[in-house]
């Protein structure tokens, strides 16, 4: 069975032009300090490479104190394992480049998300993310 393409990026937050783009297309705006960074990673498997890890997105938790919502509200965007815990948001997809570093803990970011599906391989989730300086 062959897997779906992935779907291109929505936005590119690095450049002006990009960053208003992705104030457009999200559905949610929230912004927090990072508190971790848990990400997930699948098994792959094909006849050609074998079985390999992959990873296939995050969670991130942000620090309740200081996390604000700029636009719309976090639902599906959440975890689905992880019920009432509105401090929590993930990736909305393996293909977007969302995946964050632990490094980057304690540091202030802006995520855009999205409450549905944005083509093959995308469900709810952040699709695209921005430092933010304090």
């Amino acid at each position: 069975m062959a897997s779906q393409p992935c779907t291109p990026p929505i936005c590119d937050p690095r450049t002006p032009d990009g960053l208003k783009q992705c104030t457009a297309k999200a559905d949610w705006i929230v912004e927090g300090t990072i508190e971790s960074v848990t990400e997930t990673h699948s098994r792959f498997c094909d006849n050609v490479i074998g079985c390999t890890s992959l990873w296939s997105g995050g969670t991130v938790t942000l620090a309740v104190a200081d996390m604000k919502t700029t636009k719309g509200a976090v639902h599906a965007g959440r975890p689905s394992d992880k019920p009432g815990r509105t401090d929590m948001i993930k990736t909305a997809s393996h293909c977007f480049p969302t995946r964050l570093s632990t490094v980057l803990i304690g540091q202030r970011i802006r995520f855009f998300g999205t409450e549905k599906s944005a083509g093959p391989n995308t469900g709810p989730g952040y699709f695209a993310f921005e430092l933010v300086s304090r």
